[in-house]
């Protein structure tokens, strides 16, 4: 386990995460959560990854949207962390059983939705998402779930973040802040905020 996870979590919340990695090792094989070789570096790769995101958001009962959750990176690590307004959105039935098995077993106060994002037909003050698609499409995604000021997008990218917000500025009027990701050296986190349609 990465020592810095104690930076974004009280020991009292340890022993959800770990029961979390432990379901999402036992579920892969079959499941197909995360990239098989990257269970050996789970803590690091998934969990502090995603919770370094909680660094961006604000007051704990904000609602939260995680868009193409999957095996609920970063979603349910946000759940787990205290906030207390997650929803989860995700197509593959599969991974909706799987997390609807860790919102169980751990007790969490997350709601899962089976179903794509377009026919969300509701608001969100953040919304999120993990390797899900690309800064242009996930701005159209998040379009379609922001009230009309206020709500924000927090995005973990890799080294194609620049290229992407230009491309998406493309279709887009923005604003966006660039982060250092704390897990890797070519990591980015995308914070987007005054999201409209270009005209």
């Amino acid at each position: 386990m990465n020592n810095l996870i104690s930076n974004y979590v009280s020991r009292e919340t340890l022993p959800l995460l770990k029961e979390y990695v432990t379901l999402i090792e036992q579920w892969n094989r079959k499941t197909g959560l995360v990239q098989q070789n990257t269970l050996e570096h789970i803590w690091e790769r998934h969990i502090l990854d995603s919770l370094q995101l909680t660094t961006y958001f604000g007051n704990k009962d904000q609602s939260i949207l995680d868009i193409g959750s999957g095996g609920g990176l970063p979603g349910i690590i946000i759940a787990i962390s205290g906030y207390t307004n997650v929803t989860l959105c995700e197509s593959n039935i599969r991974k909706i059983v799987f997390l609807e098995e860790v919102v169980r077993k751990l007790n969490l106060p997350v709601k899962v939705i089976h179903g794509r994002i377009e026919n969300i037909n509701h608001d969100y003050e953040i919304i999120t998402s993990r390797a899900c698609a690309n800064l242009e499409k996930l701005l159209g995604f998040m379009k379609n779930v922001s009230r009309e000021t206020g709500s924000f997008g927090v995005f973990p990218k890799g080294k194609t973040a620049l290229l992407e917000i230009e491309e998406a500025k493309k279709t887009w009027n923005f604003n966006a802040e660039l982060f250092s990701s704390i897990t890797s050296d070519e990591g980015k986190i995308i914070v987007v905020r005054n999201l409209r349609v270009k005209d």
